[in-house]
């Protein structure tokens, strides 16, 4: 049902018409995985092409929402809506991951600081590996007090040290190193986790 005359592809995986949005991904069966590819290609609902933007090869916009892998979603400030990364996006307004609201996290002073931790005017997070199943970033501290990013999961300020977003008790954060991928220690003591 695509028009010829006015059919684009804007990357790999967005195309338009004058009527239409679609969008087109690959998959594979587990029969088959190494051999074949296989390629679907979907209308992307509700799309307007006479203001849909490809931002990335998974996110788009149009004026009246955002897109990530076909699939809208709706965003505070569509016309400042921007791509972070693969699982962050933001306007100026809101922070997404994953596609969804986080609250209390402002989407102006909002970025990554590594793959594991981000950071706004006033907060510092933890994401996680792409491999942990962490629903919403995690917030850790407020930046009254910088924090240190240390091997992750571990981060410290002039006070406390952090085992992801949870505080390390009786820990001494002027001698705290990571000695391993769970341990960390001070000038007393060695802690897991």
């Amino acid at each position: 049902s695509a028009d010829p005359a006015t059919f684009t592809a804007l990357n790999e995986h967005y195309a338009m018409d004058k009527n239409k949005v679609y969008y087109c991904d690959e998959y594979r069966e587990s029969q088959t995985y190494f051999l074949t590819k296989n390629q679907t290609v979907n209308i992307v609902d509700n799309a307007d092409p006479a203001s849909f933007q490809a931002i990335d090869d998974d996110y788009a916009k149009d004026k009246n929402q955002a897109f990530f892998l076909g699939n809208s979603f709706k965003v505070k400030d569509v016309a400042s809506f921007e791509v972070v990364d693969r699982l962050f996006s933001k306007d100026k307004l809101q922070v997404y991951y994953n596609t969804q609201f986080i609250p209390n996290i402002d989407g102006t002073s909002f970025e990554l600081i590594n793959n594991n931790y981000a950071k706004d005017k006033d907060n510092y997070f933890i994401y996680g590996f792409p491999s942990e199943v962490i629903s919403t970033p995690l917030l850790i501290t407020n930046t009254e007090l910088p924090l240190e990013i240390l091997n992750y999961p571990f981060s410290k300020n002039s006070e406390k040290v952090f085992y992801k977003n949870e505080v390390i008790k009786n820990i001494n954060p002027k001698t705290a190193v990571v000695v391993g991928s769970s341990y960390i220690k001070d000038d007393k003591n060695v802690f897991y986790e």
